[in-house]
């Protein structure tokens, strides 16, 4: 079989994130929190990064509490929100 690749949808929220950020910092779960000022849980926070790095809009590196998200090349879509 093969896998379908399914669409990832952005929400404003994230394409808030990905041009209000610059490329060369990295950025932990908490500061994506910090970034909305406490309006978002960790959970909520941590759904966005997953979707944003596996639609390539932000690289992963690290593990735990060392997590850490960078800014990809990749552009947003005309329609993302």
């Amino acid at each position: 079989m093969y896998a379908v690749k399914e669409e990832i949808k952005l929400n404003e929220r994230m394409v808030r994130f990905i041009n209000g950020i610059h490329p060369d910092n990295a950025y932990s779960s908490e500061e994506y929190m910090e970034f909305f000022k406490g309006d978002i849980k960790e959970r909520t926070a941590r759904m966005d990064l997953h979707k944003l790095t596996a639609g390539g809009w932000l690289k992963k590196t690290g593990e735990g509490p060392l997590t850490r998200y960078s800014k990809t090349n990749k552009k947003l879509p005309d329609f993302a929100g």
